[in-house]
This record gives structure tokens, sequence and C-alpha cells, in this order.
């Protein structure tokens, strides 16, 4: 008998983030990190971080392709990951994802893991409440804008179930996003969610 083969269910993610300098300018950063995307849309990513200039210069797609899916811990710069806090969440049938709604940013430098419950080093901004939407079918989108008080290299990024501790759903680390005091970085985060069993 021939085996049946189905699609599993999966989870991908992206982050986009758009700096707003003080003057009013902005930087459309594009796509700053993703995960459990496919190889065109790993494309999209290298390019995206091509044109931001978060890549060494010579990096081919083929290099970058091979880091990022090693596990390679140069991978956190470009990947993130939905936690086992968020995880458990799910499973115990007491995440409504609408809760994780709350964006917080830091400076720290260690790659995401699915053990992490916490941002590494917080900037000490006030995590912000994004504004979710369901702009197709499958995908949960949230965003918010972070305003800071003074100059940061932002290098990370999770999503909260509150605005204060609580259980953080995902971890992004990702090249060096330099805001100035009074400047903003508007993140965009989605989740796609694919059907199958």
């Amino acid at each position: 008998m021939a085996a049946i083969h189905k699609a599993n269910l999966g989870f991908s993610t992206e982050l986009r983030a758009e700096l707003i300098r003080p003057d009013g300018s902005s930087l459309d950063c594009g796509i700053v990190a993703a995960d459990g995307v496919s190889v065109p849309k790993w494309r999209r990513v290298f390019n995206d971080l091509r044109r931001g200039g978060h890549l060494p210069f010579g990096m081919t797609f083929a290099a970058f392709l091979a880091i990022t899916l090693s596990g390679h811990p140069l991978a956190g710069f470009v990947m993130g990951v939905v936690t086992t806090a968020g995880v458990n969440a799910l499973a115990s049938n007491s995440l409504n994802l609408y809760n994780f709604n709350y964006h917080d940013s830091g400076t720290g430098t260690t790659s995401a893991i699915t053990s992490n419950t916490a941002l590494a080093t917080p900037t000490g901004t006030a995590r912000v409440y994004g504004t979710q939407t369901n702009p197709t079918a499958g995908k949960f989108m949230t965003t918010a804008t972070i305003t800071y008080a003074s100059a940061f290299a932002v290098t990370e990024w999770g999503l909260f179930n509150v605005a204060a501790a609580g259980t953080m759903w995902d971890r992004k680390r990702l090249a060096a996003l330099n805001v100035l005091a009074t400047g903003q970085i508007i993140f965009g985060y989605s989740l796609t969610v694919k059907a199958g069993g």
C-alpha cells in the first residue's frame, strides 16, 4: 500500500522594522528577522538585509542560507524562535494569541533560543501595545511604534502577553538598528499558520 503523505501544520514568522529619525525622515529596513520560511522567502530576507547594509560585503546567498539553516549562532541575526513558554501556553489552552500584543526591544546580543523567557537586555522603554490585523487568511499581524528616550543599537525584539514580565511568545535577534533619542522604530510582526495534519 502506498504511503499517504499529509501536509503538516506549520508556522512561519517575520519581523519587519522601519526607523523613524527625530527629524521625521525614515528608513524601511524590510524583514529584519524570520523563521520557518521557504528558500524563495529566504532569498527575499537575504535581499532585504543586503539592501539595508546588514550583511557582510561579499556574502553570497548560499553562504547566508547555509549559516541560517545550520543552527549556527550567527543564524540568530536573521532568525528568531517561538519560545517554549509560548508553545506551552498554546498547548495548555490558556493561549489567546490576541493577548500577545506587547512589543519590547533591547540591546542583548545572545542568540534567540526556545528557552528564552525574556529579552537579554531590555532598553527600559515601556512595552508598546500593538495594533492587530488579519491581513490574509491564516495570518496574524501586530504592529507597534516604540519611541526611545535615549540612543540605542537595538539588537533584539520580543512579543509578550502583558505590559511587564509575563510570557514571551517570540524573540528575534536583529542586526543593529541604530536609533537616536526621540527616534522610533515601527515593528511589524506576522505569524502565518499553514493548515495540515
